[in-house]
C-alpha cells in the first residue's frame, strides 16, 4: 500500500494512548500494523457485499460488529468517517466534520472510562487487561448460574405446591 497518513496518526500509533489496548486489532483504533494493512488491503479488493474501497479512505480499526471508522486522506484535515458494515456511503466531494485529533481525543476517552468501568486500570498491559476480563466472564457466568438454580428450584416448588394442592 502506497499511501501517506498523516503524522498525528503516525505519532497516535507510535506510543498508543491506552497501554491496557497496546498492540490490539480489537477496537475501532487498531495499532497491529499487520492487522491494519492486511484489512485495508482486504477493503480495498472488496467482498460481497461490501464494494471495494477508494484508495481515499485507510481504516482505522473494525469493531466487533464489522463497522470501521476511517481516515479520510484526501482531506488535507483528514476527517474520519464511519462506515456501517463498512459500507462507503461517502460522495467523492464530502468531508467529515469531526477531525483526527478529535476523534482520537473522543475514542481515548471512551476506551479509558469502559476500562475503569469494567474495573480495568487503562495504564496496565494487554494482558493484564485480558485477564481481568477473563476474570470477568467468569464471574458473570457465575452470577448467571446461580440465578438459574434459583428459578429451577421456585419452578420446582411450584409444581409441588400445584401438585398437592389437587391431591
Amino acid at each position: 500500500m502506497e499511501i501517506e497518513l498523516p503524522e498525528a496518526y503516525k505519532q497516535a500509533l507510535a506510543s498508543y494512548p491506552i497501554a491496557a489496548y497496546a498492540g490490539n486489532s480489537e477496537t475501532m483504533f487498531w495499532d497491529d500494523a499487520g492487522q491494519l494493512i492486511a484489512l485495508n488491503q482486504e477493503l480495498r479488493k472488496g467482498r460481497p457485499p461490501v464494494n471495494p474501497w477508494p484508495v481515499r479512505f485507510y481504516a482505522l480499526g473494525r469493531d466487533h460488529g464489522g463497522c470501521s471508522d476511517a481516515l479520510d486522506l484526501d482531506d488535507p484535515e483528514h476527517g474520519v468517517f464511519w462506515f456501517d458494515r463498512q459500507h462507503v456511503d461517502a460522495t467523492t466531494d464530502s468531508r467529515s466534520p469531526e477531525k483526527f485529533e478529535v476523534w482520537l481525543m473522543r475514542q481515548v476517552k471512551d476506551y479509558t472510562s469502559d476500562l475503569i468501568d469494567a474495573g480495568v486500570d487503562p495504564d496496565k498491559s494487554p494482558e493484564q487487561r485480558e485477564q481481568i476480563e477473563k476474570e470477568s466472564v467468569g464471574k458473570g457466568c457465575s452470577s448467571l448460574m446461580i440465578v438459574i438454580v434459583i428459578l429451577a428450584i421456585v419452578l420446582l416448588i411450584g409444581v409441588a405446591i400445584g401438585y398437592f394442592a389437587r391431591t
